[in-house]
């Protein structure tokens, strides 16, 4: 049940970074990927490691149709790639966050 408890708490906090980016002088998608990276380091929690992997796996089927070679990519450039500038991977981000969130059985 922590283990739940600290998922819930870690995407109501990415949430919110994604939402109100400046607050957390964030102004792209790599600093939320900093901030997701340096979270699930220090929570060293193996749920959200999961999670994570989880989010890269949809990121990557989210945006596979367009690419010839399917593969893992790193998915802060992708975000970068479909954005026409920082603030725009952020928008992306929320909104493929928001999907994957809403297509997972939490």
């Amino acid at each position: 049940m922590e283990e739940k408890q600290s998922l819930y708490k870690f995407i109501e906090f990415i949430s919110a970074v994604a939402k109100k980016p400046a607050i957390y002088q964030i102004s792209n998608v790599d600093g939320i990927y900093a901030m997701i990276f340096g979270y699930i380091a220090g929570s060293q929690s193996e749920i959200l490691n999961v999670f994570h992997q989880n989010f890269r796996t949809f990121v990557n089927e989210y945006f596979a149709s367009d690419f010839v070679i399917q593969g893992d990519y790193n998915w802060p450039r992708l975000f970068r790639f479909y954005s026409a500038s920082e603030s725009h991977s952020v928008e992306l981000f929320l909104q493929v966050f928001e999907q994957f969130i809403n297509s997972q059985d939490l």
